[in-house]
């Protein structure tokens, strides 16, 4: 008479492992990964054990969608994330060492990518493209740009780069910004208009929250041209995920992150509470190591979906 009891509680116990990976795959996970200079070339040439330590921290970020700048093509992104993801890169021109964008997807994650494009019109003048996707899963889809923007000009006033003396260096890196500025800015007004939540995430080389205490305008920031929240249309008010935090990586080398996931009301309502997470490298000699691992530590969000 013991026994009934025991196999249902058996069967029932059975019934909740398989259905807690199912309802665990809900949540999207989505990251954005600076690698710096991973290439084909000698510009930054790599051991295998570097490739190791790489893939190490790939496993620890366990993301389903990865937002890569830096990283040439597939054949690089292989090696340090394997074969359980898909690839998708802009075709910028370059030969070897040339950084592209591109996004990682894992396979098992019964996401349909469709509308995979180049925005190029972020190529400003010998400029890294923009990588534009939709994600679809669930009968829901979600939007991305994966953008890596013009270093050098890391909050500067672009209303006054063709007056202020700056070096000529740093002069024609904020003027690439501001024209990449109005290409961002048209994007996102655009994507406002339609139905599908959209995400822009990757490396902005942009300090946005200093751009918060100079109080720039439109003309003088990135992120007051972008972001609109007194528009009439609702989905150009734009959040900033990682805008609570600061960042840790390299013993918090950097006061302010340049790596951004930027979002609108639709995909916020998507985020899960305190999902935000910086993953940080164990080890911790930045000048010994960062061109083994990167200047950049990833960041992701988890989105239900």
């Amino acid at each position: 008479m013991q026994t009934k009891p025991i196999l249902i509680l058996v069967i029932a116990s059975l019934f909740l492992l398989t259905i807690q990976p199912l309802h665990a795959s809900e949540n999207l996970t989505i990251a954005t990964w600076n690698i710096y200079w991973l290439t084909d070339s000698k510009h930054n040439q790599r051991e295998a054990n570097h490739y190791d330590r790489l893939k190490y921290y790939a496993r620890l970020l366990d993301a389903d969608v990865i937002a890569l700048q830096e990283v040439e093509n597939t054949s690089q992104a292989r090696q340090v994330f394997g074969t359980e993801y898909e690839y998708y890169f802009s075709n910028r021109r370059g030969g070897p060492g040339t950084q592209r964008v591109g996004v990682a997807i894992r396979k098992t994650t019964s996401l349909t990518v469709s509308s995979v494009r180049e925005y190029k019109d972020l190529d400003v003048g010998g400029v890294r493209y923009g990588l534009d996707l939709i994600l679809t899963r669930n009968d829901l889809s979600i939007r991305l740009l994966v953008v890596h923007l013009k270093s050098g000009c890391f909050s500067e006033n672009l209303a006054e780069t063709a007056t202020v003396n700056f070096s000529q260096k740093k002069k024609k890196a904020c003027e690439k910004l501001r024209k990449q500025r109005q290409a961002l800015e048209q994007w996102i007004d655009m994507r406002a208009t339609e139905t599908i939540p959209f995400v822009v995430l990757g490396d902005f080389n942009r300090r946005f929250e200093i751009e918060d205490v100079k109080q720039y305008t439109d003309d003088q920031g990135l992120w007051p041209a972008i972001d609109d929240p007194e528009s009439d249309n609702p989905y150009e008010d734009l959040t900033r995920i990682n805008d609570d935090f600061k960042p840790q990586c390299w013993n918090s080398k950097f006061g302010h992150y340049i790596d951004h996931i930027v979002i609108d009301p639709r995909a916020k309502s998507l985020v899960i509470s305190n999902s935000f997470r910086e993953l940080v490298y164990e080890e911790t000699s930045y000048q010994k190591y960062y061109k083994f691992l990167s200047d950049h530590c990833p960041i992701s969000i988890k989105l239900a979906m």
